[in-house]
């Protein structure tokens, strides 16, 4: 994992002040969640936003006030037959999640190599 995060790191664009936003904002919400007493937090975000969102969340971070502008964002309605492209993935986040969270058996390892590198941590090299 570490070898795929370092490359991920190289490729990427620096940080904007958006970004650093957003990860300050994730960082107040979870610093608020373990100060109220949960004691399993579980934090999905994009590898982009990994080593900013790990910084933040080493200090305390004000509250955020309002919400980002976004330029450019529409709303489009999905061809029918995009949607097994597109919606795959949540429900099998959403059960892995409610089964741990129960302790139930864990979720058999899918066979996509994106949903089994996020659910083992092993990306293929």
């Amino acid at each position: 994992m570490s070898a795929y995060l370092d490359a991920v790191r190289r490729a990427g664009r620096p940080a904007d002040d958006v970004d650093e936003r957003r990860e300050a904002a994730m960082a107040f919400h979870v610093r608020a969640l373990a100060a109220a007493g949960t004691s399993r937090i579980l934090v999905v975000l994009g590898l982009r936003h990994v080593d900013g969102f790990k910084a933040a969340l080493a200090t305390e971070q004000a509250a955020p006030l309002t919400p980002p502008v976004r330029k450019n964002v529409r709303l489009v309605h999905l061809h029918p037959e995009s949607l097994g492209e597109v919606l795959a993935e949540p429900p099998f986040y959403v059960a892995a999640y409610e089964a741990q969270r129960r302790g139930l058996q864990p979720v058999a390892v899918p066979r996509s190599p994106a949903l089994r590198a996020a659910t083992t941590g092993r990306f293929a090299s």
